[in-house]
């Protein structure tokens, strides 16, 4: 493993204790996002390990990847997420409707991935800029607005703020939690807002994982593993005021928070106030949920391979569906790369590429047909449904789909 691409994160990101305790350990991985266009069995694997701080509970994990790595050739992309451009579509709404913003809003989003969220802002009259330091991705694209293709820090918020001036909103979804200095990013963020101003922020969330068993969603760009109380408390000493939060089913288990710039104390809406306490219900700060994760995972796996190890030795064979960054999660904790011969995929990108470090070539699903594994294991589990509906020949077939979390079944 060359050291140099990555280093130990050893003090809490948002109090700085250096008390932290190892509370999840899973398999070793390559970037899970790494996808190869020629196959390198030579890849670097780096520790996929959970760390929790011993004095405010923040959940971490223990290594930081260098970002130019990780995002320099990065082939997530918004559109092509099943069901998240609708979900897109209806917080532009919410925003207009608590008036939030107006046409005459001027809008940030850092992450802006290939500007699904900002086209719809720009139709609605909003100026906007995009942030992503994904080069490859934002070089491709052919929106009607900027893109500034740089890791969004407070360096940076520097240069925004003489180009552009302040904004209304500055919003972030699924990215606050894949960024390192917190510290850094929400001063840049209080910075370039108006006073007054709103930043509006999803992230899945910690509470998912151990509710939904989302094991999937720990990966090297998630560096952070945030609760609602965790992030109120730490975004205060910017004067970001905590108004909303609630927990979403969207990526299988999120919560959207709103916090708006102001020194003046806010009180937070009963449905924050319910999202609090179902997080406290689930007790999130004790160490002895890991364990039970776990252990659910230990006797998941098992069944999962044993199921493989007995269709094996009947000559039955198999393929996955969901060619993403969680799949090199699941396919490394799991140990499925011995078993799984083929990936499909509905993303163009990532077709006829190499999954990380295993050799598994991602075929266009129209495919399916023709090859017809005996089983096809959904790694995107989420969109289940949506995949079954949309193979029903395949299992008229006889073909058989594996949903394999929360936990394994046949269908």
């Amino acid at each position: 493993m060359n050291k140099n691409l990555f280093y130990e994160k050893q003090s809490c990101r948002l109090c700085s204790s250096k008390n932290l305790s190892k509370v999840l350990p899973l398999k070793a991985t390559p970037i899970g996002d790494d996808y190869q266009k020629i196959f390198d069995k030579n890849i670097d694997f780096f520790e996929l390990l959970l760390n929790q701080c011993n004095d405010c509970f923040f959940v971490q994990l223990s290594n930081v990847i260098d970002p130019e790595i990780v995002y320099g050739d990065y082939l997530y992309v918004t559109t092509t997420s099943s069901g998240l451009p609708q979900h897109f579509k209806n917080l532009v709404d919410i925003l207009f409707k608590k008036k939030i913003i107006s046409n005459k809003s001027k809008i940030l989003e850092i992450g802006s991935n290939d500007g699904t969220l900002l086209n719809y802002f720009q139709t609605r009259g909003c100026k906007v800029l995009g942030v992503d330091p994904a080069k490859d991705l934002v070089s491709s694209l052919k929106n009607n607005f900027d893109t500034i293709t740089k890791i969004f820090n407070y360096d940076l918020s520097k240069n925004i703020l003489t180009e552009h001036e302040q904004f209304d909103l500055v919003i972030a979804n699924n990215v606050i939690a894949n960024i390192d200095d917190l510290n850094d990013t929400f001063k840049a963020i209080h910075l370039l807002l108006k006073d007054n101003g709103f930043f509006v922020m999803e992230t899945f969330s910690l509470f998912g994982v151990i509710r939904d068993n989302l094991i999937d969603n720990i990966y090297h760009e998630h560096l952070s593993y945030f609760t609602i109380q965790g992030l109120k408390s730490f975004a205060t000493k910017f004067n970001l005021k905590l108004c909303n939060a609630e927990h979403l089913n969207v990526k299988g288990g999120s919560i959207r928070l709103f916090f708006k710039k102001t020194l003046e104390n806010i009180t937070v809406n009963s449905t924050t106030v319910k999202s609090v306490d179902e997080e406290n219900k689930v007790n999130l700060n004790s160490k002895k949920l890991f364990k039970k994760i776990e252990e659910k995972n230990f006797y998941n796996r098992t069944e999962l391979i044993k199921f493989f190890d007995i269709e094996k030795r009947k000559k039955m064979s198999f393929a996955g569906y969901g060619a993403s960054v969680g799949t090199t999660t699941l396919m490394y904790y799991y140990g499925l790369y011995d078993y799984i011969e083929y990936l499909f995929d509905d993303e163009i990108k990532r077709h006829d590429l190499y999954s990380p470090g295993t050799g598994i070539k991602i075929l266009h699903p129209d495919q399916l047909l023709k090859i017809m594994p005996n089983y096809v294991l959904i790694f995107a589990w989420r969109y289940s449904e949506i995949i079954i509906k949309k193979n029903s020949k395949y299992i008229n077939k006889g073909g058989k789909f594996i949903i394999p979390l929360p936990n394994f079944k046949i269908i």
